[in-house]
Order: structure tokens, then C-alpha cells, then sequence
């Protein structure tokens, strides 16, 4: 599924650079992740969070990671 989705977006895994794209790639899906999990805990986004969250939201943030 994500070869096929890759090549959606126009890379194939014969592109010399398909590892830098990946990780580019991958690193936008963890961001999006953190961000649904931060809005999840009732955030607006990371600064908001980063401003309110007390001791036990950082924990629960934690455990979404795990």
C-alpha cells in the first residue's frame, strides 16, 4: 500500500533519491501524527500546547507515543 501510494505521488524505489524523500515523507506523517494526538488531549496545536499543558498532559502525550 505505501509503494502504491508513494508511486501516486510520483516516486518510484528505482529514484536515486527515494531515501531522502522518504524520510521527508515520514517526517510530515509524524508531525500530522503529534498533532492529532496533541488536538486529541484538547489542544489547539504544539504552541498551545507547549503554553498549557500541565505535568499528567505530557504523560498522556507519552503514552499515545507508545
Amino acid at each position: 500500500a505505501l509503494v502504491n501510494a508513494l508511486e501516486g505521488l510520483g516516486f518510484t524505489s528505482a529514484e536515486i533519491e527515494f531515501e531522502p524523500k522518504k524520510t521527508e515523507i515520514l517526517a510530515k506523517f509524524w508531525a500530522e501524527s503529534d498533532l492529532l494526538n496533541i488536538q486529541e488531549l484538547g489542544f489547539a496545536d504544539r504552541e498551545d500546547f507547549e503554553a498549557k499543558a500541565t505535568e499528567v498532559d505530557r504523560e498522556a502525550l507519552e503514552l499515545k507515543w507508545r
